[in-house]
């Protein structure tokens, strides 16, 4: 039985302990972000991120940043019981069109996987 439809929505502070979470688990350890990392890119300035949420229940989210000519998506994780169900593609759906409407641009690029870990200095 499918899950019923998922709803976007921007991402909020208190969100960040079930996302962390999720990247953790939709990801191996080297990809998956530490927690620094992920917050450096969540409060960075350009970057967005969505939530989508299936009754009431976080699913997934995206993060993307904005650049002058397209938008770089930095990391798209859905939990599993929530895949093939059309979630990552809303997500990715609704980040193009934020991106579309900063930018002017229809072009949205996925970034690699990074080599070394963001270190506070």
């Amino acid at each position: 039985m499918a899950p019923p439809p998922a709803q976007l929505r921007t991402y909020r502070p208190s969100d960040f302990e079930i996302l962390y979470r999720i990247d953790q688990i939709c990801f191996p350890r080297g990809i998956a972000y530490e927690q620094f990392e992920l917050k450096v890119y969540l409060q960075s300035e350009g970057s967005h991120c969505l939530v989508a949420e299936v009754g009431g229940d976080v699913a997934g989210f995206i993060l993307a940043e904005l650049a002058l000519d397209a938008g770089h998506i930095i990391t798209l994780d859905v939990l599993e019981n929530y895949r093939r169900h059309g979630i990552g593609s809303l997500l990715l759906a609704g980040t193009f069109s934020k991106t579309t409407a900063a930018t002017g641009s229809d072009h949205c690029c996925l970034r690699p996987p990074r080599r070394k870990p963001v270190r506070e200095v």
